[in-house]
């Protein structure tokens, strides 16, 4: 029986598990400097992962939760997929039947070779600008099937002991509209993988490879044991609660979560009596349903505890297959990221009845996607933008304004980088005043952003959500805001739009986005007279 680490060598097992922890970081700096797109180099839609030969998450960088929280569920369908692993590997997938999330998020995996061996995995998942299909963006929610959204990669070589795979890339550049941009990002992610290799090498040359691969275990099993502890606070009971997602033509889709605690047994997130599957691409992988409960524990119970593989065995999550929380083939799922925001608000809705004062109102239910993209092939524009949120108001704490979600974690694109990268104008960007939920702790303020075209047309997608049915107050507090988006167009018009669409765009045309705001804690009457003023003096 090998011994804990841990328990008999602490100084060296936090040693070894932290220079493993530094490392999915650097990798993340790896891809902000060599990133093509801005999705990549300011947005940073992308995560980073230090992987065991089995495919067991062991650390990850601190960039999207919801990426690499999808890791554990994806690499035991992809690993499988390859017969043979050579140093300088490159493997790409982004099929939801391996555990992709998404067509744009593109799974990357680079084998670690130590003494000879297979030793690990250094991943890095990247959402890119754009993967063909009939809208531009990869996040429009019109489309009926996956098979309308792009191109679909199995587990496939495209470095083969280090060298370019043309033809596999030859696939790829002939099946998106910015190839020059994604074979870039791609090259950004080898690259990060890349560090990852050479991070774990370097230190198996400092340390001798046995102990850093039981670090790696009784790190992974350190995450287990102390997030079950964790866990263990939730009282025994059922706790149901209910969400919604528009769709369209005034339908709804509800994501139904029950959370069932027995005292002695990890609590499960059932999702049972959710809305079945639907001819609109918000169908949520199963791996992407489990990364949001991930985070909403981590976020509630989580202090402390290491992010890795290990938090998976605390918890189970059941959800029927087909239904809208759980894809399966041929469902669209490009704008799947709403479903799992409601999912995790759900799942907030069901923690809050079991742990009372100890979770936030709604946030503003998930950032806000807008891709803008047209010309010609030789000077395509394609560009992606992120608009952030507002936190709910929390026992004792404001909710904060144009911060991202929870579970993703990303930034917004600089306005000076837009107008200098695409022709695009920033009119307006700041707080829509009086725009959030009412409480003794108020909701974070909703954000108004709004863009010209300056070329002479262009394809807009937009993917939102809470236009019909505001973020939820707690304890009182009141419901948060709800979105809305107009078109100013060039002639003197303005249309009122849905949460999700895709429209054309002439010269002069501006699209304004005011997003949700974040729900209210507590009751209003309650809320101190001082904290009241500076709102009104600040302009909020």
């Amino acid at each position: 029986m090998q011994m804990n680490l841990r328990a008999e060598q602490p100084v060296l097992y936090e040693v070894l598990v932290n220079a493993l922890a530094a490392i999915p970081n650097e990798m993340s700096i790896r891809i902000v400097r060599s990133g093509t797109s801005t999705v990549f180099r300011e947005t940073m839609e992308f995560s980073t992962a230090l992987c065991d030969e089995r495919g067991t998450v062991v650390t990850q960088g601190i960039t999207l939760p919801v990426h690499v929280g999808a890791l554990p569920a994806a690499l035991p369908l992809a690993l499988p997929a390859i017969d043979e692993w050579e140093p300088g590997d490159v493997v790409i997938f982004n099929d939801p039947e391996y555990g992709g999330l998404h067509l744009p998020d593109i799974f990357v995996l680079m084998p670690i070779f130590v003494q000879g061996r297979l030793f690990g995995f250094s991943s890095c998942t990247g959402h890119h600008v754009d993967v063909g299909g009939r809208f531009p963006g990869g996040n429009a929610a019109e489309s009926a099937t996956i098979y309308e959204e792009g191109l679909r990669l199995p587990p496939v070589k495209l470095w083969r002991s280090g060298r370019l795979a043309r033809d596999v890339e030859s696939i790829i550049r002939k099946n998106c509209r910015s190839p020059d941009v994604l074979m870039g990002d791609l090259s950004a992610q080898r690259a990060a993988c890349e560090a990852g290799v050479k991070g774990v090498q370097d230190l198996a040359r400092r340390y001798a490879p046995e102990l850093i691969g039981r670090a790696m275990r009784d790190y992974v099993d350190y995450s287990a044991a102390l997030f079950g502890e964790r866990l263990a606070r939730i009282p025994a009971g059922d706790f149901a609660f209910e969400d919604t997602i528009e769709w369209f033509d005034d339908r709804r889709v509800n994501i139904r979560c029950t959370l069932r605690s027995r005292e002695g047994r990890k609590p499960s997130f059932d999702f049972a009596g959710s809305s079945d599957g639907v001819d609109f691409a918000i169908n949520c992988p199963f791996s992407y349903t489990r990364s949001g409960v991930a985070t909403v524990l981590l976020s509630v119970l989580g202090h402390g505890v290491p992010l890795n593989g290990g938090l998976f065995r605390a918890f189970d999550v059941q959800a029927t297959p087909g239904s809208v929380v759980s894809w399966r083939m041929p469902q669209a799922c490009a704008a799947r990221g709403v479903t799992m925001y409601r999912v995790c608000d759900a799942a907030y809705g069901a923690l809050a009845q079991a742990l009372p004062g100890e979770v936030p109102a709604a946030c503003e239910g998930g950032a806000t996607l807008i891709t803008i993209a047209g010309g010609e092939r030789e000077a395509h524009f394609n560009f992606f933008d992120v608009i952030l949120g507002a936190w709910g108001g929390a026992n004792g704490l404001d909710g904060v304004s144009g911060l991202s979600n929870p579970a993703t974690n990303s930034r917004n694109t600089p306005v000076e980088m837009i107008e200098r990268q695409y022709p695009v104008r920033v009119v307006e960007y700041g707080m829509a005043a009086g725009h959030y939920g009412h409480g003794r702790f108020r909701g974070g303020n909703a954000l108004r952003r709004s863009y010209e075209l300056l070329a002479e047309s262009a394809t807009l997608v937009v993917r939102s959500d809470r236009q019909a049915v505001a973020p939820w107050g707690l304890a009182g507090g009141g419901d948060g805001t709800r979105s809305s988006i107009r078109i100013h167009r060039a002639g003197g018009a303005t249309q009122e739009m849905p949460s999700k669409f895709s429209a054309r765009l002439a010269r002069g045309d501006i699209v304004e986005i005011v997003t949700p705001g974040g729900a209210g804690y507590g009751d209003p009457a309650l809320r101190d007279v001082e904290a009241a003023r500076l709102d009104a003096l600040r302009g909020l």
